[in-house]
């Protein structure tokens, strides 16, 4: 048996051998749901017709207690597009899932509080810079993971391990690319959560993406936060990334070494109708020939880019988009109170590649080439949420971006071409015991 085979069954042996499960018949039931409803119009550059389509997404979960100690819970999903049947009387329902379905046990040791949760799972550390759940997407995201927790309320710490398999690549269970048997690609990491500062490991093997394989990377990293002052407040993180992959075309060994840094400074007033302004910037490295054996774009993993890098998720992908030139985001923020319930956000994004590719002149004549541009473009995001009842609320949105000289690089279009989008979406929840 191999060692994650051994780990696995070791974890699970866990589980099922700590007492006080009690019995199913004694269980204590509990039902959640949430059915949310988007609706979105968008012109791209690349075209001069508007594309409206509308998304649907509805959660079904039971949770069991089944004692003091340990509770079960189970969720169903269905994710789509009105229309993208194409028939009414198609029934395949393409996007039922199992979205959950987790075992979690959790007492206390001592003055500790510890829990190990098994199963498929919605996964998110701290601001989801790195890892989240990615809840904006109609489908989301979830792992097949195990996760262990140790905290300390009292004390404001909480450390996380966990251990997940992305794709299960054996020749008995083949994954998404069946044939000979390679390695499978895991997901494994530690957080430290305090009220100040936060701190992660997060390592990934034999990773796929784009172009790259066999990545075996992972990713260090801090984040502090300053203790407000007089309204004003500020937090600043890096993460650095290291390790080693191959360049597919032409096959090329390559180290890795990556870096991310942000920052935030605001200043709210809860009494003005001012209510906050902040400005901000994030910095993702990236690499100025992608091609040779040292590769420096940085990887955002299973972030939750939405909350991002802005609304129009242009760059979910900031190295596979920008060609791995990196990316520089510039952020000024404000939040104005129109009404008590409905606080409207403004975000404004300017946008840049964080590394250029130097001029290339071909033939024996004397190089004239300028400089390869970075501006990327703008971005604007008006957001208003407000609550119409109890769990249940809506969102109304819009969002424009306008080219830069640098846009082209990224597929986005022509020099000073605008994009438009906009939304609104309802979301209804709601939760409440079985008898």
């Amino acid at each position: 048996m191999s060692t994650r085979g051994r780990s696995v069954v070791a974890g699970w042996a866990l589980l099922v051998g700590l007492p006080g499960l009690g019995s199913a018949q004694d269980a204590g039931l509990r039902l959640v749901g949430e059915l949310r409803l988007r609706g979105e119009a968008e012109r791209p550059v690349v075209v001069d017709t508007v594309d409206a389509f509308t998304l649907l997404r509805a959660r079904l979960g039971l949770e069991a207690t089944l004692s003091q100690y340990a509770k079960v819970f189970l969720q169903v999903q269905d994710a789509r597009t009105f229309g993208e049947e194409a028939s009414p009387a198609d029934g395949s329902a393409d996007r039922l899932d199992l979205h959950q379905g987790w075992l979690e046990l959790a007492r206390p040791v001592g003055t500790l509080s510890f829990s190990v949760r098994a199963g498929r799972q919605e996964l998110g550390l701290g601001n989801e810079r790195l890892l989240g759940p990615a809840n904006w997407t109609n489908t989301g995201r979830a792992f097949d993971a195990l996760t262990v927790g140790l905290g300390s309320k009292a004390r404001g710490w909480q450390l996380t391990a966990l251990a997940a398999t992305v794709d299960e690549r054996g020749r008995r269970l083949a994954g998404s690319v069946p044939g000979p048997e390679r390695e499978d690609q895991l997901l494994l990491g530690s957080y430290w959560d305090t009220r100040i500062l936060d701190a992660w490991l997060l390592f990934e093997r034999a990773a796929e993406y784009r172009s790259f394989y066999g990545a075996d990377r992972a990713t260090a990293g801090a984040r502090i936060e300053l203790p407000a002052w007089r309204g004003l407040s500020a937090w600043a993180e890096g993460s650095y990334q290291f390790g080693n992959q191959v360049l597919s075309q032409p096959a090329t060994a390559q180290d890795i070494s990556a870096y991310l840094l942000g920052g935030r400074i605001s200043w709210a007033r809860p009494t003005s109708p001012l209510r906050a302004l902040g400005i901000g910037i994030d910095y993702l490295s990236g690499d100025e020939r992608p091609g040779d054996a040292d590769y420096h774009a940085f990887n955002v993993m299973y972030h939750t880019g939405h909350k991002w890098y802005g609304y129009l998720d242009l760059f979910l992908d900031p190295a596979g988009k920008t060609g791995d030139r990196g990316l520089v985001d510039g952020i000024a923020s404000a939040t104005v109170q129109l009404a008590p319930a409905a606080p409207l956000a403004i975000d404004l994004h300017r946008f840049r590649t964080a590394a250029q590719r130097p001029p290339t002149c071909p033939g024996p004549l004397p190089c004239s080439s300028s400089e390869e541009a970075r501006d990327l473009g703008w971005e604007l995001d008006l957001t208003l949420p407000f609550s119409i009842g109890p769990n249940q609320r809506v969102q109304a949105g819009y969002s424009a971006y306008r080219n830069g000289a640098a846009a082209p690089l990224a597929g986005l279009g022509a020099e000073s071409r605008w994009y438009h989008w906009g939304h609104l979406m309802v979301t209804f929840g709601f939760s409440g015991g079985v008898h």
